[in-house]
Formats: C-alpha cells, structure tokens, sequence
C-alpha cells in the first residue's frame, strides 16, 4: 500500500510540475478573460476532479483553451484550487478565502453542472467538503 501511495505522490509532482514548468506538456490552458490569466492544465486531471470540466471535455473532446468569464472567479482563487488539485495542499487566509471559495463552487460543479449527476464522486465529496471546510473559516 505505501507503494502505492508514493506512485500516487509521485506522478501527481511530475504532472504539477509540468503544469508549472512545462506548459507545453499541458494539453489545455484555462483563460481568465477579464483578468487576463492563463493556467496550463491536464484535462485528465481537471475532468478527475470537476463535474464542470468533466461536462466541459467531453462535449467538446478537441478543446485545447477554456475561457471563464466569470466575475467572482480571480486568478488567486483558480490558482489555489488548482494548486490543491494538483497536490492536496491549499492555501486559505482572511485576504483570499472568498476567491477560493468561488473558485471551488465552479470547479466543483455547484455552478453550472449539467445533468445533475456525479461523474466522479469521490473527487466531487473532496471538493464539496473543501468548499464546508472555507466557509468555517469566512
């Protein structure tokens, strides 16, 4: 089992890095319009944790750029939830628990979901249960 975990551990450093690192090993970029901001991302990672990128890369299998135009979402709020989709860790204070908090209902389907079905419930419960875990702190 420790195995397993370390594998686990291991390929999800690579991937964050490459999502840092190696943007063009990345196979899709999440554009923040008004702000300007683009994040590289796996779509595989993405869909494993998120009913609204899941919906989003399977209607459209060749999408290669996701522009959110939403206003709530900031960057710093994307940022740590990708952060914390990447790693496990998340960085929550009193100056960006909102922007997280936003972030975390889009990312998790609570906005915007279609079908109104989980596609991957584990994942969905972890975010669901990260966004009860935010509003403890706001």
């Amino acid at each position: 089992v420790e195995d397993v975990a370390l594998h686990f551990t291991c390929l999800m450093d690579r991937l964050n890095e490459q999502r840092l690192f190696q943007p063009d090993l990345c196979d899709v970029d999440i554009v923040l319009v008004q702000q300007k901001s683009i994040f590289p991302a796996h779509k595989g990672v993405l869909a494993a944790y998120s009913q609204f990128f899941h919906s989003l890369f399977t209607q459209n299998k060749q999408l290669q750029r996701v522009e959110l135009s939403l206003e709530a979402l900031t960057s710093q709020g994307l940022q740590q939830i990708l952060n914390f989709i990447y790693t496990s860790k998340l960085l929550v204070n009193a100056c960006n628990v909102q922007d997280v908090l936003n972030a975390a209902a889009v990312i998790s389907g609570l906005e915007g979901t279609s079908g109104g079905h989980l596609v991957q419930p584990p994942a969905q419960m972890l975010l669901k249960g990260l966004i009860m875990r935010i509003k403890g702190l706001a």
